[in-house]
């Protein structure tokens, strides 16, 4: 057996050609799209989805123009909601500046805004559309009670960044698993979707 040394010489990309790449392929694909997970209290108690979600519109429409330019999944619960919201990036920051500016407005019906996390310049969108929901479920025993095991304060940060991770992950799964089955449902409009939840 011989052995041979090739030579191989290859053209390497400079830092500037893989920029005007990345800005060829995006100016093609249109604005790039960002997602914004956060969550906010509910200054009453909430017994459906409708307040929440009209208000959640509002602003919304406020900052988009239009509700068609919008996808994400709204959850609301009798004393919070979560909310994914996926918009061109200058849409969202104008969510932003609004939910800031109704905070100081007495007749908002959220408060505690806390953004969780943003993505900007994502692959794709999770959520066909924009969604909303409402969960009822009473909270488990184990958490009616006072813990024994209370939270040390050294460990929070970490446990709140793995929650809200799992919270990020498990948002995109379900947003895709919707987008699969939105695929199936053209031309269909206002859909309920019937979803059971075990605590």
């Amino acid at each position: 057996m011989e052995a041979f040394m090739l030579n191989i010489h290859m053209q390497r990309s400079t830092l500037l050609d893989t920029f005007y790449e990345n800005l060829q392929a995006t100016a093609k694909k249109g604005p790039a799209v960002s997602r914004l997970l956060y969550v906010a209290k509910t200054k009453e108690k909430e017994s459906t989805k409708q307040r929440v979600a009209a208000y959640h519109e509002e602003i919304l429409k406020k900052a988009a123009g239009n509700l068609n330019k919008v996808s994400g999944f709204l959850t609301v619960y009798p004393t919070c909601c979560y909310c994914c919201v996926e918009a061109e990036t200058p849409h969202l920051m104008a969510l932003l500046k609004a939910f800031q500016l109704s905070a100081s407005n007495p007749s908002a019906i959220l408060e505690g805004f806390c953004v969780l996390s943003y993505t900007e310049e994502i692959q794709g969108r999770a959520f066909p559309s924009w969604m909303t929901v409402y969960v009822n479920v009473p909270p488990p025993a184990a958490a009616a009670t006072p813990s024994a095991d209370p939270v040390v304060e050294e460990d929070f940060p970490d446990k709140w960044n793995t929650e809200v991770s799992d919270l990020n992950i498990n948002m995109l799964k379900w947003g895709r698993q919707l987008s699969e089955m939105d695929k199936g449902m053209k031309g269909k409009e206002n859909i309920e979707l019937k979803l059971k939840i075990t605590v």
